[in-house]
């Protein structure tokens, strides 16, 4: 798919210049995403205009590269690996008898598996519903615990087809009795809130620093050579790294200088091997000789030649490739060709480039099967004769024939498709010299293991290094691994119908990583670090090992250099600036529709909350008695998110999200539009002969507003953004018409506790201590005084906002402002409602009184009796105002399960649990 990709990315207009391959590398894995979806490019064409990416290059790029991609394959009538597999599930949900044996359908056991894709979900699904057939997954997940927080999508997603849930109970077991205590509490206790001050022995965890990498490592090679010194076998120890490959080489020569046995995984290009070298030099060479086969790529140089001429066993006599580069540069030959006749003038004709270039001629077919003969040729070439056992140190030549094999065979794969997608002879080349060695080198049996996290994670050690804690190594830095905009990723997350992965799910997944490494030694587990790079920078730690030492109340010993300085006690704030006085603040309130609260100045420093401990801070919210209910839903969401967010409150650089900007817009054209029409009929009520009048209402509002207020700050989309709105609106004000209840729309934009609004309402008390304010969107009210309580939602609304879920996700919004419309204006509050004002479904979720008799089309299972209404708001009630007396102590506690939608920091910069 690559080659495939590079070949049509050339041809794309703006592509940039040289980079179809690393366009293709970029785009490639959202291609597949697509295909396995099952999203046309039609469908991703019609997303993609009302994106937020859609102004960017790399999306427009995206949508014409799966254009060509998939006219290429339908004009071919062939398949790619997504296509294939999602033909044949969609061939056995309408045959399920084919996965039948003997008539009954054989069971499934899916093990190994710490992630699934949506294809691989599908899958499940399709045996276990539709085929029935018994499907067993194991899953490394435990509800409720954050190391597993990224792992529970998956299981959520399977969890409503399950018949059974089997859980594997904790065991101490698997340790050492030495060591039990300190490791099975790293299992148990690693990222999870601290329940206990009791000090626990830190036996078997030792910490390792090193000066610098070469360092490090170096110390780590010693403490492996004293375990075997010690009697541990070679294979009872692995040492594991985020990026093995990027200390492969320092790592292997410090374990060789003492003596310990190791087997490293190879993860290089198959163009550095002794073997890839030959084969693309010997290509090269013979290509360069056929007129245009070689662009873009250049003509064969000497170093192409000298490579192929060197290829172990290929000259009986290697000084003759030795003199041949001696006279050449002494000659001043640069090129393969002049090079090639210096050589045949002395010894004999090259035959090998004249087969090479023949093929070539005749096409990119013969060209490859030329190719898979020189490269059994040039392997074979050493061993000719001799047929040997292939021993450790012929991995590399194995491993290169083997990645040479598979890179050929799918080509010519792609050449059965079409062999123009190949990309001609030079497209051959650039495909072998980005081929990455596949599989591993042969470990002895008596070595120890150098791996990375998951390579780990189905059996256990006795001794586990687990090396490069730097920040930016583990967790690895989420920024600049991917080409794709966090806009771009939404589109695609959106049209596949899967999730998006958000850099708090990238912290949530490397939380994942380090206790799948951690939990697996049985006796002994090494964390290691370097305190400066090679040229003498300082290095930050990696905020994990805060985490671990965290568990053992610095009972840790640290080997190699001194232990660095650690953070400031947590919840400093440092350089607070001088704050307004808490009666001011309590008496203009915060706004809950306002992204901040008032503010001091400030910054947190250094590790996670637990409490304040700046006085003056402390004092101000003791005092503070006024608080909205968006406010308390953050506390409650997260103590430290609302610190950054309320307290810190650093403005954002950049513009208004559009999503912000569109609500924001839609409440205001809504609210004017609702008040003309009510100065105008009488009623603010949508009725179907007072629709059109507001139709035109809102198109005026509209029309008035959109420059003050514009969604979107690229010109090219403002107008799209526009209509999509007046669009969404309209369709709102039809599903309004036809409600026939006797709801009247009496209160618009009504708020309470805000002094500066006059003859505004006041404060709704909750307990001694702790007033609400707010403003709500809408209050509709019927003759005999029954009220229901809207809020308005740009977007859509989902199961979350069900009155049911209230409590589980965190809203208490709603309920409060029935509570305060039911104590301040003396109405019977008989629902509470989220009005979504877009999506196909327009019917409002949250909770109504079915005895109300209201007429109102809500979801059936958002009918509750009144006393479950009132259980609601009283629970609302309650958690609010816990909230607040947590908020008054200045008890900040970091929550990263609740702390986003999803689970994980929204701020890890910041939070120590978030890393």
């Amino acid at each position: 798919r690559e080659q495939m990709l590079a070949t049509l990315a050339r041809e794309l207009p703006g592509a940039p210049a040289g980079g179809a391959r690393a366009l293709a590398r970029a785009l490639g894995g959202a291609i597949a995403e697509l295909q396995g979806a099952g999203v046309t490019p039609a469908a991703l064409r019609k997303a993609s205009e009302t994106s937020a990416a859609a102004g960017e290059v790399c999306t427009r790029l995206l949508v014409q590269l799966h254009e060509r991609y998939d006219r290429a394959l339908r004009r071919r009538k062939a398949l790619d690996a997504e296509l294939r597999a999602r033909r044949a599930l969609d061939v056995l949900g309408r045959w399920p008898a084919l996965w039948s044996v003997e008539g009954r359908p054989p069971p499934v056991l899916l093990y190994g598996f710490d992630d699934l894709t949506g294809l691989q979900i599908d899958a499940v699904r399709t045996l276990g519903c539709a085929v029935d057939a018994a499907v067993t997954v194991a899953l490394s997940y435990e509800p409720g615990r954050v190391a597993f927080a990224e792992r529970a999508w998956a299981f959520e997603e399977l969890a409503p087809h399950a018949t059974e849930r089997l859980t594997l109970p904790a065991r101490s077991d698997y340790y050492a009795t030495r060591s039990r205590p300190a490791l099975h509490r790293i299992e148990r206790r690693l990222f999870e809130p601290r329940a206990d001050a009791a000090p626990s022995p830190a036996q078997g965890v030792q910490l390792l620093e090193g000066d610098s990498q070469r360092s490090e490592l170096e110390l780590v090679a010693a403490q492996a050579r004293a375990l075997l010194d010690e009697g541990f076998a070679p294979e009872e120890i692995a040492i594991v790294h985020r990026a093995p490959a990027s200390v492969a080489e320092e790592l292997a020569d410090a374990l060789d200088a003492v003596a310990v046995p190791h087997a490293i995984a190879r993860c290089g290009r198959f163009a550095n091997t002794a073997l890839g070298r030959a084969l693309i030099g010997l290509l090269r060479c013979g290509c360069a000789e056929v007129e245009g086969a070689m662009a873009p790529l250049g003509a064969a140089s000497l170093a192409d030649l000298l490579a192929w001429l060197r290829a172990p066993g290929l000259l009986e006599r290697v000084e003759l490739a030795d003199r041949l580069e001696q006279q050449a540069l002494a000659a001043g030959m640069r090129d393969a060709a002049s090079a090639r006749a210096l050589w045949e003038r002395e010894h004999w004709p090259l035959d090998a480039i004249d087969r090479v270039s023949a093929a070539a001629r005749r096409g990119v077919d013969s060209l490859l099967e030329r190719a898979q003969r020189e490269l059994l040729r040039l392997f074979c070439a050493p061993r000719a004769h001799r047929a040997p056992v292939l021993d450790p140190a012929h991995d590399e030549a194995a491993l290169a024939l083997r990645t040479g094999f598979e890179a050929i065979c799918e080509l010519q794969e792609l050449a059965d498709v079409g062999s123009e997608l190949v990309g001609g002879p030079a497209g051959v080349i650039e495909a072998l010299q980005e081929a990455r060695l596949r599989g591993r080198r042969a470990a002895h049996r008596a070595a120890v293991a150098v791996l990375d996290p998951l390579s780990l994670r189905a059996r256990r050690v006795r001794a586990l290094f687990l090396c490069g804690l730097q920040e930016g190594v583990f967790p690895a830095s989420s920024g600049g691994e991917s080409a794709i905009s966090d806009e771009l990723a939404g589109l695609i997350a959106s049209v596949c119908g899967g999730r998006r992965l958000r850099r708090e799910e990238a912290l949530a997944a490397e939380r994942y990583l380090l206790y799948a490494s951690v939990s697996r030694p049985e006796e002994r587990l090494f964390l290691s670090w370097q305190g400066e790079t090679e040229d003498g920078q300082p290095t930050a730690p990696s905020p994990f090992l805060e985490e671990v030492r965290g568990l053992f109340d610095g009972d840790l010993r640290t080997l190699g250099a001194v232990e660095a300085a650690r953070p400031r006690a947590a919840g400093v704030v440092a350089g607070l600036a001088h704050a307004e006085n808490p009666r001011d603040r309590n008496a203009r309130a915060e706004d809950p529709r306002s992204d901040h609260a008032p503010r001091s100045g400030g910054a947190l420093s250094g590790g996670a909350v637990d409490s304040l401990l700046d006085e003056h801070l402390l004092s101000e919210l003791s005092e503070r008695t006024l608080w909205s209910a968006s406010s308390l839903e953050r506390w409650a969401a997260c103590p430290v998110s609302w610190f950054v967010e309320r307290v810190l409150g650093a403005e954002g650089i950049g513009p208004e999200p559009e999503p912000r900007a569109r609500g924001t817009l839609a409440h205001a054209v809504l609210g004017e539009a609702l008040e003309a029409l009510r100065s105008e009929t009488g009623s603010a009520k949508i009725t179907a002969a007072s629709l059109p009048r507001a139709r035109a209402l809102v198109s005026e509002a509209l029309s008035r507003r959109r420059e003050q207020q514009p969604i979107s700050v690229a010109a090219e989309r403002t107008p799209l953004a526009d209509r999509r709105l007046e669009a969404d609106l309209g369709r709102y004000l039809e599903h309004e018409a036809q409600q026939q209840g006797p709801l009247e729309p009496t209160h618009l934009e009504l708020s309470f506790g805000f002094e500066q609004d006059g003859d505004g309402l006041p404060a709704l008390e909750l307990a001694d201590g702790v007033s609400l304010c707010g403003r709500i969107d809408r209050v509709d009210i019927t003759p005999g005084g029954q009220a229901v309580v809207y809020d308005y939602k740009s977007g859509r609304t989902g199961p979350d906002h069900s009155g049911a879920k209230w409590a589980q996700s965190g809203r208490f919004q709603m309920p409060l402002y029935m509570r305060a419309v039911g104590e301040l204006m003396g109405l019977n509050a008989v629902g509470g409602l989220y009005q979504p004002l877009a999506g196909p479904d327009l019917r409002p979720r949250g909770a109504l009184d079915r005895e109300a008799d209201l007429k109102l089309r809500c979801v059936r299972t958002d009918a509750c009796d009144a006393d479950r209404l009132a259980e609601l708001v009283g629970a609302a009630s309650e958690t609010a105002v816990k909230a607040a007396r947590e908020a008054q102590a200045g008890a900040l506690q970091p929550r990263p399960q609740t702390c986003s939608h999803r689970g994980g920091c929204k701020y890890p910069s910041i939070c120590r649990s978030a890393r």
